[in-house]
């Protein structure tokens, strides 16, 4: 049995997350993975545009997603960690603060989303690379690695928008104990408990000025 089969049996009730993310490819990879790995979480996303339109917009898009959700859902937020000191580093120390303060989950590519692709077998099948060993999180060069294989697979570049949709069509179910930080991200939306959630939401909520 998978490592995402067992994670995905921890809870039998469906219920919505939202998940406030970077951009629209993000979430189409998050979403087919929360699909894979989660089966009873039903996800969406609300995408910005970057980092740094979270940062400013942080309140009115928790705000937007919360009343998509209701009261029988929650929200999270989603980003790429490019590497960076989530404590310490622009603009994610900032948002991660934000999400502390409005009661949401942060959740982030300690690397970046390819990270999270390349612990997927069947992508990895698809752009022809050898059966992972050993953990993703640690590997260097991701992004490049996944470009170069992707070029050519498909003769294409690796733009964003239209290679990462195509690899998300091609995952079979990612091994989580490949990357640590798709591990907690996955732990984090599966004791994303909506009542309790829903519940500090409405007192800590505020309109966006």
């Amino acid at each position: 049995m998978s490592a995402s089969k067992t994670v995905a049996k921890r809870s039998s009730a469906p219920w919505k997350v939202v998940l406030i993310c970077e951009d629209e490819t993000d979430g189409r990879v998050a979403k087919k993975l929360a699909h894979l790995v989660c089966p009873n979480v039903h996800l969406d996303y609300l995408p910005a545009r970057g980092c740094g339109e979270i940062k400013r917009k942080l309140d009115k898009l928790v705000d937007d997603a919360r009343r998509d959700v209701g009261r029988l859902g929650c929200v999270a937020v989603l980003l790429d960690g490019d590497q960076k000191n989530l404590d310490r580093d622009e603009p994610h120390r900032a948002i991660r603060q934000g999400c502390k303060r409005l009661h949401v989950p942060f959740v982030a590519c300690l690397q970046d989303m390819e990270a999270w692709l390349l612990a997927d077998p069947g992508c990895r099948t698809y752009l022809q690379l050898p059966p992972l060993k050993g953990r993703t999180d640690g590997l260097a060069g991701t992004k490049s690695q996944v470009a170069a294989a992707y070029y050519k697979v498909s003769g294409r570049s690796y733009e964003k928008r239209l290679a990462r949709q195509k690899l998300a069509d091609k995952l079979t179910g990612p091994d989580l104990t490949a990357n640590q930080s798709l591990a907690a991200a996955v732990t984090a939306l599966l004791d994303c408990q909506p009542r309790k959630l829903s519940q500090s939401a409405h007192r800590s909520s505020k309109p966006a000025g």
